[in-house]
Parts: structure tokens; C-alpha cells; sequence
């Protein structure tokens, strides 16, 4: 509490005088406008003084096209406090208690699709992948610092993060992220590290637009495979001591995994068109496409250069700006990954794990994977005239891939593998009622054609009185290879050659209606997937059914027949004077819960009061709740890094317990801050609050955050 009281006196000064990027309400200020706070005396000398221009834009790049594509700032004040949940904004995903420890989400939905390196997939709370990341154009340099504690130097958490960007010119934008976490944890041998720096920059003029993403990610996690006994959380009254939580015994206790990833995304495009002339009255425009510079005061009594008319004559005069309308684009794609996973283990517990291939009285299993991937796309682009009212793509890419294995303790093997594509797009974004995106590729995959994926997203708005209905509906259709790490492993306890596994074969439809006078959505999903793949735990009872004495294993299953997954999310809020209540509640089900668990209820809701104070403090004060019914949840297995579906001899339910958090959001200028009180309901008495068989939920913790943007 006297860090965070410390960290608000030190900015008190900056949020009052500062440039403000946001409204009272966290709404963004449009890159042209000024911020209007800053009050001057009627001398001449103040009435001199520049101001610094505020504004932001940020934009994403599609990373098989090169498009930009238009993004919010990350930075808003709603749901802050929830920010830094490993287990997400509202708590859909399962992991094993730490902050940034592997997850994966229970909606199964909202799973992404499987990486070539399947080891960074449980870590996406922390890593973004170079499409998600946000590229900035701004009219002056801004700093963004971003803070996240929790507990004390001895089991705590801490998060800062740190931005900075700025423009050289209109064209060149330029800047740097830092990034890093870490968990000392609230259960034994549990500690969590995490750092990513990344820089970038781009430069954009009418005909030439070029994006640089470079990164570079370092991931330490340790390792304590669960605790011993979960009879001490569940039942703690009959011990025959008390324990804190930092006192329960673990399985393991010297146990790493490690991850490191560096990344470079390069983009560039090159523009056909041509010029054509427009008329705006008396102000500059804005927008991506006008060329700054080419402005001209004519009489508007006058033709433009197309020879039509631009107004008919009046006094006031008008500018006329050369307008640059690329009719063609030809793009190119440049991705370059080098990962590496490590697990090791410094202090064998006998009879832990199942199986040992490799001789050694310690464990250091090691794979990397160098992948480089190349896109180039020609596309006739849409709206370069009225009655083009689509947009169409063709592409070719390329993937280049090399794993490293150990075949022995000191010599390794290298696998090669090259996958190429073609495939081309539709798309028709410009309509306000009607948006249309479908992407269509032939893979060649292990030398042989007959791979592909389909998808397709249609967006509906539907006007009603004063108010609008959104429908939008999107598919998959995909027949794809397993990924390498479900056909290759090879590590000290875990070790498989699966060369005969079969083609996934997967289709999806989701649409989602939503209602905004109500405040009212639907989400529907349905899937169908043909020889699922997956990784399954493997465990061995030596005596009792405590968690330290089951002998450890993993292996690769693949279901020949299809399953079905049907998933409906409905999200409805309420709002009445100060008072906000959200709710969100999903269903989900599956055809085969022994290879796709999933729980039949998953809900989250959120209670809080909206005000302000002195017309300028913008507070949120309420409690949420996250919560999901009893079901065999997924299974971690340190040896690799992954979730598995739990041994069927062996099943352990999670689930059918809340986690209460109760919470001030705060929002003055552009500073904002929260307090809170998280798992409240935790009680002496004992709960099942686990996510993750045998890895317990935090207890309740206070937790505070605080995040800082300033123009400089």
C-alpha cells in the first residue's frame, strides 16, 4: 500500500499538467484534435506558447496480406484491474495458480489454433504473436509505463511494462516495448519470469508502406508438479498442523522449464494507383490515404483538374488535396522464428517418472525449431472506383522448417520439413450494412497436395429505428496436418515417433447476433473434427492416491472417429442510474468428454457502481465473480510443457467453486489505478479452488496497478 501511495504522489503532477489522450470517460481523442485542459493567462507571452499536439493511432498488419488494419488502444480504463489475470479479462482459462504459468482456456471456442512450436501456446497471456502486435503513428512522443503488484518479496507478483513511441516526420513512426513479469508464488518451487523486449517501426507514404517488428522473448518457469496431497486445501482441519500456503509440500523441487523465442516480422507493399483531386472546405484532411503536402487554396468558382465542378462559387475558399487511390498492391511477408524449449530437472524424485529413455541421474531434454516463412500476394484492391465493390487476392507462401531433437545424451537430429501454399481472398470492407472477408488456400504439406483451409467472416448491420442489430457469422473448413511436436519427441521421459498419424480433418460455423438498446449478445458455435489429436497423461499408482505416488508418463492419442463441440455464450448487461451489472454465461458441450472435456456452465458477472468524483475522478467500485461447474479438466505434464487429457484410470474434477474479487477502478486524466481484494471467499476451512488437478488457486491477495501515459 506505501508503493502505491508513493507511485500516486510522484505522478499527481503529471496527470494535472499533462497532455490527456483520454476522455473522463476512457474514450480516445482523435489524432487531429487537441486537449483543451491546459489554461493560459492573457498575457502575450502565454498566448505565444506552442501546444504539444496530442493524438495516437494505432493499426495492426494482417500477416499474410500486409494490410492495416484498424485497432483500439490498449490502454482504456474498463476492466483494468482484471488486466493482469493469467486466467484472462473474465477468467475463462485454467492454470496453475502462478502469474504467467501455462494456461488454457476452457472455451473451447476461443482456443487458438495450434503453433508449429507447440511450447509457446500455454504461455499467450505474456507472448503476442507479430499480428496481434499494435503499430503507432503519433503527433508527439508518447510514453506509456504500466505497473502490476501483488503480495511481497517473498511469495508477490510483480508486472511492469514499459512503450515508447514517437514519429520522425509523418511517414516514419518508431518505437520500443519491455515487458516483465514475475511470480514468486504463493505455493512452493513455483516461481515465474518472464521478459520480452521488442522494437519497431514503419513507414508509410501512398506507395510504399513497410512494417519491422523485432523481438526477442526469455521465459523461466519453475516446475513443482503439483502439490503432494490436495487434502491440503480441501480438507486442511484434519492435519494435524496448519499450513500456510507456501509450506505445502510439492512434488517437485528442482525443476525448470525454459523458453526462449525470438521473432522477426518484416512487411512491405507497393501501391499502383493514381491521383485524383478533393475538395475539403477550409481544414486539412485527415486519413491514411491523403498525401500531406499536396494542398492547394484555389477559387472555388473553378474546375478540379478531373475538369468537374467543385462547387458552385461562394465566398468561402476551399482546399483542394491530391488524393492517392491505389488500384493494385503487390505485398511481401517475411516471418523468422527461432524457439527453443528446455525442461530440466536437477533432482529426480524415484519413481516420478513412468518411463526413462536417455541414462542420467538428471534431466535436460532440449528441441529448438528455426522457421522461416514467406507471403507474396497480388491484389487488385477495392473501392478505386464506386462500382469495384471487392477487393480481390491472390498469394504463394512458403515455410521453411528445422527441429532439433536428442537422439543421446550428446548428439541430436535434424528434422527438415517445407510446406507451401497458394491461395487467394475476397473482400468487401467498405459497405457500412455489409462486410465480407473469405481466404482460401491449397498445402502442400510432407511432399504431398491435399491439404487446405478455408475461412470466411461476414459482418451484418441492420439498422432499426434509432438503434442497430449486428450479425456476424463466420467458417472453417480445414483438412491439415498434426503438428511435428505430435509426430516427433524425444526427451529423457518422453519419447515418440508417430509417423502414421492421420490428416485432422475440422469444420466449424459460429455466428453472433447482438442487440445494442438491450445490451444483449448470442455467440453460437458448432465444430466437427475428424481424428482429433492430442496429448494423454499417463499415470501409475506406487501406493496411496496422493499425487506424490503416481509414476508420471505422456503420450500422443489420436481418435479415428469425429466429435462434436457446441458452445452458446450469451452475454447480457444491465444499467440503471450509477448501477452497472454484466453477465456472461456459456454453455458448452462435447461428443467425447474423455478427449475433449469441457464444463457445462462456465459464467462470469460483474456488479459495480459507475460515478465521479469532482467531475473529473472517473471510479468503478464493485465485486465480480468467476465460476465454472465440476469436470475433468485438462491434466498439466511438466516434462513438456502441455496440457494432456487426464489418465482415464486416474480422474481428478475441478470446478463448481467461485472466486469472488472485489475491486476500485480508478480513471483521472490519463492515469489510471486500481486496488483490490482477490478470492475473498477464501476460507480456513478449506474450498476446492483448484483450476488445474492438484495445482491450488492463489489465496485471497491484495493487488494494485497503475498505468501512465504522457506526451513528451
Amino acid at each position: 500500500m506505501k508503493k502505491l501511495i508513493l507511485i500516486l504522489t510522484c505522478l499527481l503532477p503529471f496527470t494535472v499538467n499533462g497532455q490527456n489522450l483520454f476522455d473522463a470517460e476512457g474514450n480516445r481523442i482523435d489524432g487531429n484534435q487537441r486537449d483543451n485542459s491546459s489554461h493560459f493567462s492573457d498575457t502575450e507571452e502565454e498566448e505565444d506558447k506552442e501546444e504539444m499536439p496530442v493524438g495516437l493511432k494505432v493499426w495492426k498488419v494482417d500477416d499474410i496480406f500486409a494490410d492495416r488494419i484498424k485497432a483500439e488502444i490498449d490502454t482504456m480504463p474498463y476492466m483494468f484491474q482484471n488486466e493482469n489475470f493469467t486466467e484472462g479479462i473474465r477468467g475463462s482459462y485454467n492454470h496453475l495458480g502462478n502469474m504467467g504459468s501455462p494456461r488454457i482456456s476452457r472455451l473451447y471456442m476461443e482456443r487458438k489454433r495450434e503453433n508449429d512450436f507447440l511450447f509457446l501456446d500455454p504461455f499467450d497471456f505474456f507472448l503476442l504473436p507479430p499480428a496481434e502486435f499494435c503499430f503507432t503513428n503519433t503527433l508527439s512522443p508518447i510514453t506509456n509505463v504500466t505497473y502490476h503488484e501483488c503480495g511481497d518479496k517473498t511469495d508477490g507478483e510483480d508486472r511492469i511494462s514499459g512503450l515508447f513511441a514517437v514519429n520522425a516526420g509523418k511517414k516514419v513512426g518508431l518505437g520500443f516495448k519491455l515487458d516483465y513479469l514475475y511470480g514468486r508464488g504463493y505455493y512452493a518451487n513455483q516461481s515465474t519470469s518472464e521478459f520480452n523486449a521488442s522494437v519497431f517501426g514503419s513507414y508509410l507514404s501512398d506507395k510504399y508502406e513497410l512494417h519491422l517488428l523485432a523481438g526477442s522473448n526469455h521465459i523461466k518457469l519453475r516446475e513443482n508438479g503439483g502439490i503432494t496431497d490436495d487434502v491440503y486445501i480441501t480438507n486442511p482441519e484434519s492435519l494435524p498442523n496448519s499450513y500456510q500456503s507456501t509450506d505445502i509440500p510439492t512434488v517437485l523441487s528442482r525443476a525448470w522449464t525454459r523458453v526462449y523465442s525470438q521473432n522477426l516480422f518484416l512487411t512491405q507493399r507497393y501501391n499502383i494507383g493514381y491521383y485524383r483531386a478533393k475538395a475539403v472546405e477550409n481544414k486539412t484532411a485527415g486519413g491514411d490515404s491523403v498525401s500531406a503536402g499536396n494542398i492547394v487554396k484555389v477559387d472555388t468558382s473553378r474546375t478540379d483538374t478531373t475538369g468537374g465542378s467543385v462547387a458552385a462559387k461562394d465566398t468561402t475558399a476551399e482546399n483542394i488535396i491530391k488524393e492517392f487511390i491505389p488500384v493494385v498492391s503487390i505485398s511481401h511477408v517475411l516471418k523468422v522464428e527461432n524457439n527453443t524449449h528446455k525442461y530440466i530437472d536437477n533432482d529426480i524424485v524415484d519413481g516420478y517418472y513412468l518411463y526413462n529413455y536417455l541414462d542420467g541421474d538428471s534431466v535436460s531434454d532440449r528441441t529448438k525449431l528455426l522457421k522461416v516463412s514467406n507471403y507474396v500476394s497480388l491484389q487488385m484492391r477495392e473501392g478505386f472506383k464506386k462500382w469495384v465493390k471487392a477487393g480481390i487476392s491472390f498469394f504463394a507462401h512458403h515455410d521453411f522448417m528445422q527441429y532439433k531433437l536428442p537422439v543421446t545424451l550428446v548428439s541430436t537430429k535434424h528434422y527438415t520439413e517445407n510446406r507451401m501454399g497458394l491461395g487467394g481472398r475476397i473482400v468487401s470492407s467498405n459497405s457500412k450494412y455489409f462486410r465480407l472477408n473469405a481466404v482460401g488456400e491449397a498445402i502442400q504439406d510432407g511432399g504431398k497436395w491435399g491439404l487446405f483451409n478455408i475461412n470466411g467472416t461476414i459482418d451484418l448491420t441492420l439498422p432499426i429505428k434509432k438503434d442497430t442489430i449486428l450479425f456476424s457469422a463466420n467458417a472453417i473448413v480445414e483438412n491439415q496436418r498434426p503438428s511435428f511436436y505430435y509426430r516427433h519427441y524425444h526427451g529423457a521421459h518422453a519419447w515418440w515417433d508417430n509417423d502414421d498419424l492421420e490428416n485432422i480433418f475440422r469444420s466449424r460455423i459460429e455466428a453472433e447476433l447482438s442487440y445494442n438498446r438491450t445490451r444483449t449478445s448470442l455467440r453460437v458455435g458448432l465444430e466437427n473434427v475428424k481424428n482429433y489429436v492430442c496429448f494423454n497423461s499417463l499415470l501409475t499408482s506406487n501406493a496411496s492416491k496422493s499425487n506424490a505416488a503416481y509414476s508420471q508418463g505422456v503420450s500422443v492419442t489420436q481418435d479415428n472417429g469425429s466429435t462434436q463441440v457446441f458452445e452458446a455464450t450469451l452475454k447480457q448487461d444491465f444499467a440503471l442510474s450509477i448501477v452497472r451489472f454484466e453477465n456472461e454465461v456459456t454453455y458448452s458441450t462435447s461428443s467425447n468428454d474423455n478427449l475433449i472435456p469441457l464444463p457445462k456452465l462456465s459464467l462470469y458477472s460483474n456488479l459495480y457502481l459507475l460515478f465521479k468524483i469532482a467531475r473529473v475522478l472517473t471510479v468503478r467500485a464493485g465485486a465480480d465473480v468467476k465460476y465454472f461447474t465440476e469436470y475433468y479438466a485438462p491434466y498439466y505434464v511438466p516434462m513438456i510443457g502441455q496440457y494432456a487429457v487426464q489418465d482415464q484410470s486416474n480422474r481428478v474434477k475441478v470446478g463448481n467453486y467461485p472466486i469472488i474479487d472485489v475491486y476500485a477502478n480508478f480513471h483521472l486524466k490519463h492515469t489510471r489505478f486500481y486496488i483490490m481484494a482477490s478470492h475473498i471467499n477464501k476460507s480456513s476451512n478449506g474450498g476446492h479452488y483448484f483450476l488445474v488437478p492438484h495445482y491450488a488457486y492463489n489465496p485471497m491477495t491484495i493487488k494494485f496497478g497503475i498505468s501512465w501515459n504522457f506526451f513528451n
